[in-house]
């Protein structure tokens, strides 16, 4: 390119902070430039388009921050409904207070109200709706069906405020819909009443569906037996024909808890547990209103005839405070109609729990002592004991070291140990608790030859010495008659007399001593058993040892069945079967069972039962088993008849060769004899039939060289890979044996034609079990299936 002859001299160029300088110029002046358009652009928005209020807080009640449409005190009513057909709950302001009409125009909780009102108060709502599109609004239960409206009215019923009260999904905000003519479409979300647990929605007190319930609203302040500050001086219990009267004892001091029972004798009572009662019902509450006082009738409280009487004193008042009990709800409630000076309007329901901590048995009031009714290490020999008529009485052996009882009376017969033992025990452990004053025994019916519970305790007190064994030093010198062994014993007598209210007297008469104590009547079904729980049962073998039981004949209530013990294959085998033994298999399983249960056999033996009383005999008893029995070249017979029962025993003739003997034998026993199914058995079972070389020409083995000791190998492993998870069919498939179809499943029944054997196994197989017999075909592998 050519030069044009100019020269750039020292004083053209220009400074790198020069250029940086000039660049810097040009830049403000085009960022000067794009403000000065934005400017412009914002002027012409302002100025050419219409204008929009600015976003802000409008109150829900209306009007503004400073000046609220009305005021708290203007609202007379209070409207909660779901839906537009809901069924509308009032609470209405009567003077200061609040109460709900519908329930009985109870009291509402001032509290509730005051914390809805608050919420209404401070909410506050946008002034563009966060949505207007109606498929939106059940996503915040707002929409016409399930939206709850709150409506305040005042005293004319003048609307001040209508609204519909729903949440957002995540339940921590409120959203409302404006109701009413004129107002703005759309849900808003309300600020100031924000949070999980202060949102307006909470304080509207829905039920678990969403709608209102009026026993939210309720207050129940008015249910208070007495003051935290207040001392209980005397407390009643009535429950039906039982009252028990409390009272602090006079002097004692108040931390003390010192009280007695009054009524209805005196004594010492527990004062922990008349305290754990006054707790109960100072902490009792109620849930709801049941009704008022002129519906009392309604409620059961006559029927039950439970009642508490609660007296107290606060500063310097004494006060009465009664509560009636009555019926129960389907909750789990009952009806309280709390009764005091200035109580009783309403009827409430509480919690049942409480019944069971205040109603209960005199003696659980009352301090208990151990009775002891004879000393302490004294050994009984003796005990005899009368109940209302029936007369029991035992008797210790002893022999050296060795101690048995024996029953004397009803009859003699060895004693249960066991059972003997549990009596002592709970002679030993009884509890009670002494009366004061003077008592009326024969009222009582504790006197002796009044009373008819008597248990009468022969005992060698401790220290004297025991010469039961013969062998002691205290046997007199040779020539000298023994001493009176009666004046070493001594003797107490325990007189039981009518039981009162959950307690049972009882009079002690030992030597010149007589104590009267009261008992838990609990203690009777300990002390006072039948003769028969203490006499020792023993087994009686219907089969004796050496005979062999062939036949058993056994007849229930007409229905007779007979099985005899017979060969059936021809190796000798002996299988029960029915009738006379020619074709139908009994189930050998129950049979087998039949012959456990007679061996088991045991009872109480009795000198003699009256057959004709007791239905003992041929043509008496609805029930008897005939045994056929032989060895070698003998056969006798051994018939049980079972009659009518004594005791809570069964009675039991055992008659055989002239010989009678009878027994009581517990009825369990009697009935597993008789429950016991001998024919029918109908099973479904599939079989593997495994033979060997030589069996049975009617079977060609797979193997024909196969040894018996092979086929065993065989069967025993073609079970093991059943047991271990292997299909049969599949077993079937490739090892039966049998002619027939190798999958067949067999029908067997008693009357089934299958080889003995078969049938046998067939019949005690539970559905998937499996084991092998042997037959004249071979080996059989068994499985039931149903």
């Amino acid at each position: 390119m050519a030069d044009d002859g100019k020269t750039e001299g020292k004083g053209d160029r220009f400074t790198p902070d020069e250029v940086i300088a000039t660049q810097r110029n040009r830049q403000l002046f085009v960022l000067s430039g794009v403000i000065i358009v934005l400017a412009a652009l914002v002027y012409l928005t302002t100025t050419f388009k219409d204008t929009e209020s600015p976003l802000k807080d409008v109150p829900l009640v209306g009007g503004t921050l400073d000046d609220p449409a009305f005021a708290k005190e203007d609202v007379k009513q209070i409207e909660l409904w779901v839906g537009a057909q809901g069924d509308r709950l009032a609470i209405a302001r009567d003077g200061k207070q609040w109460r709900v009409p519908s329930r009985f125009n109870a009291p509402a909780d001032e509290s509730d109200v005051d914390a809805l009102l608050l919420q209404v108060f401070a909410a506050k709502r946008l002034n563009r709706a966060g949505t207007e599109t109606e498929s939106q609004y059940v996503n915040y239960r707002l929409s016409d069906a399930q939206g709850v409206h709150l409506r305040l009215t005042d005293d004319k019923g003048g609307e001040l405020l209508h609204v519909m009260v729903g949440r957002g999904e995540t339940g921590a905000r409120d959203f409302v819909r404006l109701m009413g003519d004129g107002t703005d479409p759309g849900i808003f979300e309300l600020t100031g009443a924000g949070g999980d647990f202060n949102t307006l929605y909470s304080t509207l007190n829905l039920d678990a569906d969403g709608a209102p319930q009026a026993k939210g609203w309720i207050s129940t302040k008015g249910f208070q037996t007495m003051p935290f500050t207040a001392v209980a001086q005397s407390l009643a219990i009535k429950d039906g024909d039982s009252t028990l009267v409390f009272k602090r004892k006079q002097g004692a001091d108040e931390t003390e808890e010192a009280w007695e029972l009054t009524e209805p004798h005196v004594v010492p009572a527990d004062g922990a547990e008349v305290r754990a009662v006054i707790d109960a019902l100072m902490n009792y509450n109620a849930s709801d209103i049941a009704g008022r006082d002129t519906d009392a009738t309604g409620f059961g409280f006559m029927e039950s005839g439970r009642e508490i009487a609660l007296t107290y004193s606060d500063e310097s008042n004494i006060r009465t405070v009664r509560l009636y009990f009555g019926r129960l709800n389907d909750d789990n409630e009952v009806a309280v109609w709390l009764k005091s000076e200035d109580k009783g309007e309403y009827i409430y329901w509480a919690g049942d729990f409480i019944l069971s901590r205040l109603f209960r048995p005199k003696a659980d009031f009352v301090k208990k002592q151990r009775v002891s009714p004879y000393p302490d290490g004294a050994d009984i020999d003796n005990i005899t004991i009368l109940d209302d008529g029936a007369l029991l009485e035992l008797a210790r052996e002893k022999q050296g070291s060795v101690v048995n009882w024996k029953l004397l009376q009803p009859w003699a017969s060895p004693g249960s140990q066991i059972a003997v033992s549990g009596l002592l025990v709970a002679l030993n452990t009884l509890q009670g608790y002494r009366t004061g004053g003077e008592a009326d025994y024969d009222a009582l019916g504790v006197s002796p030859g009044l009373a008819t519970r008597v248990i009468t305790l022969r005992y060698i007190p401790r220290g004297v010495p025991d010469d039961s064994d013969g062998q002691d030093e205290t046997d007199p010198p040779d020539g000298q008659p023994p001493a009176d062994t009666e004046l070493a014993h001594e003797t107490a007598t325990l007189y039981f007399g009518k039981t009162r209210q959950g307690e049972v007297p009882m009079l002690r008469i030992s030597g010149d001593k007589t104590d009267l104590y009261w008992l838990s009547e609990t203690v009777l079904e300990r002390l006072f058993r039948p003769a028969i729980d203490f006499a020792m049962p023993k087994a009686f073998k219907p089969v004796p040892e050496g005979w062999t039981l062939s036949e058993v004949r056994r007849v229930n209530d007409g229905k007779v069945g007979r099985m005899v013990h017979k060969p059936v294959a021809e190796d000798g085998g002996k299988r029960w079967m029915l009738g006379d033994g020619d074709d139908e298999m009994a189930n050998q399983t129950e049979a087998a069972g039949l012959i456990r249960d007679l061996n088991a056999l045991e009872g109480i033996g009795q000198a003699t039962l009256d057959k004709q009383e007791y239905g003992l005999g041929e043509g008496l008893s609805a029930r008897m088993i005939d045994l056929r029995l032989t060895r070698d070249e003998s056969t006798q017979v051994v018939s049980l008849y079972f009659g009518k029962s004594k005791w809570d025993r069964v009675t039991l003739m055992i008659a055989s060769e002239g010989a009678e003997q009878f027994y009581l034998v517990a009825p369990s026993s009697v009935d597993a004899l008789f429950s016991r199914v001998l024919k029918d058995y109908n099973v479904k079972v599939r079989h593997i039939l495994i033979s060997w070389a030589g069996k049975n020409p009617r079977v060609t083995p797979m193997d024909p060289d196969r040894t018996k000791e092979q086929a065993t190998a065989l069967a025993n492993e073609l079970l093991e890979r059943f047991r271990n998870g292997e299909e049969f069919t599949e077993l079937q498939k490739t090892h039966n044996e049998d002619s027939a179809d190798p999958t067949a499943v067999y029908d067997v029944d008693p009357r089934s034609q299958w080889v003995p054997e078969f049938k046998e196994l067939s019949s005690r197989l539970e559905v998937g079990e499996a084991d092998i017999v042997e037959s004249d075909f071979g080996y059989h592998i068994i499985t039931r299936i149903e």
